[in-house]
């Protein structure tokens, strides 16, 4: 090609992420209602629909997700993932998320995964306790904590705007973060620009998939994951790993949440 042609050669990136940023501006209430059916989906999966206390295992809410999902007719994006949190016992940790564990009374229990729907991919997690005999809610440092964490997810959103790079992320996650304990951060690009991750931790911040050019653009779907550990009340608990995972919204007016943040967990009875 003659140098007064190649000179004039562009990437097309740009141009390519803009053109997807406005289909996902025109489809905008499609992705909020793909992330919706991924919650409706874990809420089934997380009641007594499928739970039966000290007869279910991690297995049957992996299948209960898929085959839910299966019916809908909807593409598993990301595989369920479960753990369980069992305040009274020394369960090991590389054993609360094997799939034969049977749940109990008394477990709080995280369940995550995510859809492709219309082309859109989302992740979302959400947490439940199975109340033991005559109890009615969670303990109240369960509430305080998923609280807690919400809080921070809120202020994470809050700092991440359109034009923003791997390392103004980073920055404005820090900065939410501060006050945490053990904590660590991994925010993907969802919705039709699932390209890369951003993974914050206490000690090490790598970057993977976002390159230094890359700025958010308006309508970009990204999801936050955060982590802190914490100690639960009660003798001999051991410390809990709390995780936050849910999808937001970039857009030209601010970051948001698609579904409202879970502040307390989803009761089994």
């Amino acid at each position: 090609m003659a140098p007064e042609f190649s000179s004039r050669l562009i990437s097309s990136r740009l141009l390519v992420e803009s053109l997807l940023a406005e289909q996902i501006s025109a489809e905008a209430p499609l992705f909020a209602e793909s992330v919706r059916l991924t919650v409706a989906i874990l809420d089934e999966v997380l009641s007594d629909q499928v739970v039966v206390a000290s007869g279910t295992s991690l297995l049957d809410l992996d299948w209960a997700f898929r085959d839910r999902a299966a019916q809908l007719d909807v593409e598993v994006a990301y595989p369920p993932r479960t753990a369980v949190y069992r305040p009274s016992s020394t369960l090991e940790a590389e054993h609360r998320m094997q799939l034969d564990l049977k749940l109990q009374p008394g477990d709080l229990v995280f369940l995550s995964s995510g859809i492709r729907y219309l082309g859109y991919t989302n992740r979302v997690g959400r947490w439940a306790y199975l109340l033991p005999t005559g109890e009615t809610t969670a303990p109240d440092w369960v509430n305080e904590a998923l609280s807690r964490l919400a809080d921070v997810a809120e202020r994470t959103a809050e700092l991440i705007n359109v034009g923003q790079g791997a390392a103004e992320v980073l920055e404005a996650t820090r900065s939410a973060m501060v006050g945490l304990v053990h904590s660590s951060t991994v925010i993907d690009r969802v919705g039709r620009l699932q390209e890369g991750t951003v993974e914050l931790e206490s000690v090490v911040a790598p970057l993977r998939g976002w390159d230094s050019a890359y700025r958010l653009g308006a309508n970009t779907g990204l999801a936050i994951a955060l982590s802190t550990t914490i100690q639960p009340l009660g003798p001999n608990a051991p410390p809990l790993l709390l995780v936050l995972l849910d999808t937001v919204l970039v857009t030209a007016t601010g970051t948001d949440f698609v579904v409202p943040l879970q502040r307390t967990p989803l009761l089994i009875d």
